[in-house]
């Protein structure tokens, strides 16, 4: 079993060649999935999800949802 490598925002950045706010943006947003912190501390990801939010094209929002409500 191999530990996952964990990454922060400078790294994350070199990585995906994005500026910090984009980072930071994204990672509030829930477009890129951080590990759990408390509040006003420091972002953590692992490769896994910063993978996957380069292959899904490095967005700032996340990907819509399905609607809660609907049209009767």
């Amino acid at each position: 079993m191999s530990i996952p490598r964990i990454l922060t925002v400078p790294e994350v950045m070199a990585v995906s060649r994005r500026g910090e706010v984009r980072v930071r943006r994204a990672a509030n947003s829930g477009a890129l999935k951080s590990l759990p912190r408390a509040p006003r501390t420091r972002f953590f990801f692992t490769e896994d999800a910063v993978a996957a939010w380069i292959t899904a094209g490095t967005p700032e929002m996340p990907a819509p949802g399905r609607s809660s409500c609907r049209d009767e």
